[in-house]
C-alpha cells in the first residue's frame, strides 16, 4: 500500500474530522471565556492537541474492538475491515494518542490533566461496556460532545465557567445524543449478533428510536438561537446557525414522520455532521464578531 493510502486509511480509522471538530469546539470555549481571541501560547496550541488526540485514540479503539460488529453490519470502508489496517496498528495509534493527550493535558494545567484523564477512562469504559447498555452508551457520546466547551472555558478561565459556554455544551449534548441514538439504530443487528448488545433500538425498536432521534434534532434547532438573545449579536454567524438548524429540522421531519426513515439513516448522520460543522463555524464567527 502506498504511503498516501496508509495515511488515508489511518485518517478514517481516528475519524480525524471528529477530532479537529472536537479542536475547534474547544477553540470557540477559549474565545467565549476569554472574551476575544487569546493569545496563542504554547498553552493553547497544546489545549487543542488534547481534544484531537483524545478522540483518535477513543475513535481507533472503537474500531479495535469492533471489527466482528463492522464486518456482520457490512461497514467495508472501515479500515480494518477492509484490511487496509491491522489490528496492531489500532491497538499502537489508540495507546499513543491517549498518552499523547495525557502528555499534552499535563502541560496545560493540573486541572486540564485530571479532567482529560477522566475523559480517557470514560472512553474507555464506553469502548469496553457503556456502549451495549441501553441509553448509557447514547449519554456519553452526548457528554462527549458537550465537554469541549467546558474544557476549553477551564483552560482559559478555571475559576469562572461562562454560562454561553454552559449553553453551547447543552446543544452540544443534545445533537450529539441524536445523533447516537441514530447510530444505534444502523448498527442495531451487528450489536446484537457480534455482542448481544442491549442499546435504545433493541429494547425499544428501531421506529420510536429514530423518532426520538428526530426530536432531538428540533429541540437542537429551537434552543441553538438561544444564545442569539442572552450573548451573542445577530450577524453573518447566526445566517450560517440558520443553515445548519434548517440541515437538523429537515433531518428531524424525515425521522420522525417518514416511512423511510430507515434507509435515510445513512445519509443522515452525514449531513448532520455538517450540518453541526456549519453550525459551529457560525457560532465562532458570531463569537469573533462579539
Amino acid at each position: 500500500m502506498s504511503p498516501v493510502k496508509k495515511i488515508s486509511a489511518v485518517l478514517r480509522l481516528v475519524r480525524f474530522e471528529h477530532a479537529l471538530m472536537f479542536g475547534l469546539s474547544v477553540l470557540i470555549a477559549e474565545i467565549i471565556a476569554a472574551r476575544g481571541i487569546p493569545q496563542i501560547t504554547p498553552t493553547i496550541i497544546f489545549s487543542l492537541l488534547v481534544p484531537v488526540f483524545s478522540e483518535m485514540g477513543a475513535f481507533a479503539m472503537n474500531d479495535l474492538l469492533d471489527v466482528e460488529t463492522d464486518r456482520l453490519n457490512k461497514k467495508a470502508e472501515r479500515p480494518l475491515v477492509s484490511g487496509e489496517l491491522t489490528s496492531q496498528h489500532a491497538l499502537v495509534l489508540t495507546v499513543a494518542s491517549f498518552l499523547l493527550a495525557l502528555v499534552f493535558a499535563y502541560m496545560v494545567s493540573p486541572t486540564i490533566f485530571i479532567l482529560t484523564l477522566i475523559i480517557n477512562v470514560l472512553a474507555i469504559l464506553y469502548n469496553i461496556v457503556l456502549k451495549d447498555l441501553a441509553l448509557l452508551g447514547n449519554i456519553y457520546i452526548a457528554f462527549t460532545m458537550a465537554i469541549p466547551f467546558i474544557f476549553g472555558n477551564y483552560v482559559v478561565n478555571p475559576d469562572i465557567l461562562s454560562p454561553a459556554n454552559v449553553l453551547i455544551a447543552l446543544l452540544g449534548f443534545i445533537v450529539g445524543l441524536g445523533r447516537e441514538i441514530a447510530k444505534t439504530v444502523e448498527d442495531m443487528e451487528g450489536d446484537k449478533k457480534a455482542r448481544r448488545a442491549r442499546t435504545l433500538p433493541v429494547i425499544i425498536g428501531s421506529e420510536k428510536s429514530l423518532t426520538i432521534a428526530g426530536i432531538l434534532y428540533a429541540l437542537f434547532a429551537m434552543v441553538s438561537v438561544v444564545p442569539y438573545y442572552l450573548y451573542l449579536n445577530i450577524g453573518p454567524g447566526f445566517a450560517l446557525v440558520l443553515v445548519a438548524d434548517a440541515i437538523f429540522l429537515y433531518s428531524s421531519v424525515l425521522l420522525i414522520f417518514s416511512r423511510r426513515k430507515v434507509p435515510f439513516l445513512k445519509t443522515s448522520r452525514k449531513i448532520s455532521l455538517i450540518g453541526l460543522f456549519i453550525g459551529l463555524l457560525g457560532i465562532l464567527a458570531s463569537v469573533l464578531g462579539h
